[in-house]
């Protein structure tokens, strides 16, 4: 089975970005792939992915380095940067909820982070126009990724 989880806060404009994404792929929900919107706590967002195989993760972060729109991760083969961390609502146990997977053998077999550049983390419900420009792609590339659509 396959999951994707969106994360964020819908209150807080470009944080909202990963709960935009589970909401622009919830057309593809099936029995094979479950489309998830997801703000609480680590330990929760560990459940929620026990006995999935494979996982996308999308959040929004504070910064790339590389000056990229969108970040991709491969979770298996390596860890989230603190630098890169996502920033938002349910603070820093992202990170800690992939690694503590790591550790008990939990992570699924394929598990993918994307983070999508944000700059407006302030109140408010609309995406940064280069955010949701971001969104769009990232959306194309996660159906091509799971081939949802003909590449």
């Amino acid at each position: 089975m396959k999951m994707l989880v969106g994360l964020g806060n819908e209150f807080r404009c470009d944080d909202s970005v990963g709960l935009r994404v589970a909401e622009a792929l919830e057309k593809w929900a099936s029995d094979d792939l479950i489309v998830q919107s997801y703000h609480g706590d680590a330990l929760g967002l560990m459940a929620l992915w026990e006995g999935v195989d494979e996982l996308i993760l999308v959040d929004a972060v504070r910064s790339l380095a590389n000056s990229k729109d969108c970040l991709k991760i491969d979770l298996n083969a390596e860890s989230l940067p603190k630098v890169e961390c996502p920033v938002s609502s349910h603070g820093m146990g992202l990170l800690e909820a992939i690694e503590m997977s790591k550790a008990l053998g939990t992570l699924p077999a394929r598990a993918l982070f994307f983070g999508i550049a944000a700059t407006d983390f302030s109140q408010g419900r609309e995406l940064s126009d280069p955010v949701n420009a971001a969104k769009s792609k990232l959306c194309q590339a996660i159906e091509k990724e799971w081939r949802l659509v003909n590449a």
